[in-house]
């Protein structure tokens, strides 16, 4: 688990080095005009989701990728798109959003051999993320 955090930190450590080289490089984003993005693909619903994840992630920038990488992924307000803390998980349904069911383990609910049980646990589950 060390190594793993140690290698995450120089990713980010050299993806920021590559940013902020970059940003030096270029003119300076405060003196541009922000683009009307109301008619990119990414905000066009009647594309292919993959059409839309495509352009959305090439007009990031790699620091605003990394940002994304983590559960509480940062704001990009030049594309519009919010902060968002998308860590959850169904098992305890959505406890970290607060008031929330919290299901028996995994193994417990497959030792039920109830797939109606199964369903109703799913549906609560929904219910409670919406």
């Amino acid at each position: 688990m060390k190594k793993l955090q140690i290698v995450f930190m120089f990713a980010l450590i050299v993806a920021v080095s590559i940013q902020s080289s970059a940003q030096a490089t270029s003119p300076a984003s405060s003196q541009s005009v922000a683009p009307d993005l109301s008619k990119a693909p990414f905000r066009n619903p009647a594309l292919p989701i993959e059409q839309r994840v495509n352009d959305l992630v090439s007009r990031m920038t790699l620091e605003e990728k990394v940002s994304q990488m983590v559960h509480t992924a940062a704001a990009i307000p030049r594309l519009g798109i919010p902060e968002y803390n998308w860590w959850s998980e169904g098992l305890h349904g959505a406890a970290r959003e607060g008031y929330a069911t919290v299901f028996p383990q995994a193994i417990g609910l497959a030792a039920t051999f109830d797939p109606d049980l199964l369903h109703k646990e799913l549906r609560s589950r929904k219910r409670e993320r919406l």
